[in-house]
């Protein structure tokens, strides 16, 4: 966000979630050669030795992160740059940026940076205190909205698909693999439509037009399983993750940016991972509990009343 140019950081902002949504895609497609101890040979390669390249894989890419940060892009983002006043480093990466360096220029003046605040002021504008910006008028709606926004967005149920659609989806007349594969690819394609529908519509008819269709498409899913109905679930399924993609999974991270302070923001990211964590611990011990149908139940509430606090 900080080092995207002005003219596409919205739409470079989405661009991130593509990159995630392709990792998890490639990682998704690594793990297929994954053996089932349930049908396989316990004792053949995909079962006893394959993980080791599923660990190996990660370490290479950040070895190669590294590297590209040691060489290609040695420089920190330009906001950082100006706050530490490092100008003849920041004109070099503007000119990286922009090529021509009057625009370069340009941008470099209209950057803003948080200053220290002056002595005897009470608050400081450009960096308002982590109080001020959870409790002052100027500043606490946009917090607590953009905060909400992104528990909601992981009470979705998103990240338990993610996470356990081999496990949620396993004894269906589709194989859990070929679940897993399909949750991978729409999950990508979906999200370039995302970026897409950016250019044409706003942030909060995308957020709450998506958030429809996946309360629809949950109470739908939890339908279909208590149905026992396979089709009908992964169909379900698949339109959940389009929408989720067409919505909330790019466009939340770009609507928090443009409505909340660095401080909020650094929040609500943090909510937002937390609820990510409590509910990939939670799953497997709910599903033991409850069954697939009441769990996909409780996300289309839990969206429902995220969708009421979009409207």
């Amino acid at each position: 966000a900080e080092t995207a140019p002005i003219e596409v950081k919205g739409p470079a902002g989405a661009l991130s979630q593509i990159c995630i949504t392709f990792g998890i895609l490639v990682a998704f497609m690594v793990g297929l050669g994954i053996g089932d101890v349930d049908t396989d040979d316990v004792s053949s390669f995909e079962i006893q030795s394959y993980w080791y390249i599923i660990f190996a894989i990660p370490i290479i890419i950040a070895l190669l992160q590294i590297l590209l940060l040691l060489t290609l892009f040695p420089y920190d983002t330009p906001v950082m740059l100006k706050t530490w006043k490092k100008d003849k480093e920041l004109k070099e990466l503007m000119t990286k940026i922009y090529i021509d360096e009057k625009t370069a220029d340009e941008r470099i003046a209209l950057i803003k940076v948080e200053e220290p605040p002056k002595e005897g002021d009470e608050e400081n504008e450009n960096d308002p205190s982590c109080n001020a910006v959870c409790c002052s008028p100027r500043y606490a709606r946009a917090s607590w909205i953009g905060c909400l926004l992104s528990v909601f967005q992981q009470l979705t149920g998103i990240n338990a698909i993610m996470f356990y659609s081999n496990i949620i989806f396993k004894g269906l007349s589709m194989t859990n693999t070929m679940v897993t594969a399909l949750v991978g690819i729409v999950n990508f394609i979906a999200t370039l439509g995302g970026l897409v529908l950016l250019f044409f519509f706003g942030r909060r008819f995308l957020l709450f037009s998506g958030s429809v269709a996946m309360s629809v498409t949950l109470l739908l899913l939890s339908t279909f399983a208590f149905m026992h109905e396979s089709i009908g679930m992964v169909v379900s399924l698949l339109l959940f993750i389009v929408f989720f993609e067409l919505s909330t999974g790019p466009i939340l991270w770009l609507y928090m940016a443009e409505i909340m302070r660095d401080k909020a923001l650094a929040v609500g990211a943090s909510l937002n991972w937390t609820v990510s964590l409590i509910i990939s611990l939670s799953v497997p011990f709910l599903l033991k509990v409850i069954s697939v149908g009441v769990l996909f139940l409780i996300f289309a509430i839990l969206t429902i009343i995220g969708t009421i606090l979009i409207w």
